[in-house]
């Protein structure tokens, strides 16, 4: 597995995986919790190229299986997505 920063904004196929782990991930935890109103989950490429968010990326066999976004602000770090391939949940 390797780590790597992303930048979704500027690389159009790695933000349509990242859109597409985004969506799954959260589908799941739609379906936990009994309630599809994340955001997230129905955000458009467009919007998520577009946000102001930090990424790193978990690579396995050159494909995105999970990431975490975050802001900064001063010393203030606020984690706005943790994504992981349901696949793969609980490695």
């Amino acid at each position: 597995m390797e780590i790597s920063e992303l930048t979704p904004g500027s690389d159009e196929p790695l933000a349509s995986a990242l859109l597409s782990l985004q969506h799954a991930a959260y589908a799941v935890e739609a379906a936990a919790i009994g309630d599809d109103r994340i955001p997230p989950l129905h955000e458009t490429l467009d919007e998520l190229r577009a946000g102001p968010l930090r990424w790193l990326g978990a690579f396995q066999d050159d494909r995105v299986v999970g990431a975490i976004a975050w802001t900064e602000d001063g010393s203030t770090v606020d984690i706005d997505r943790l994504v992981v391939d349901p696949g793969l949940l609980g490695r």
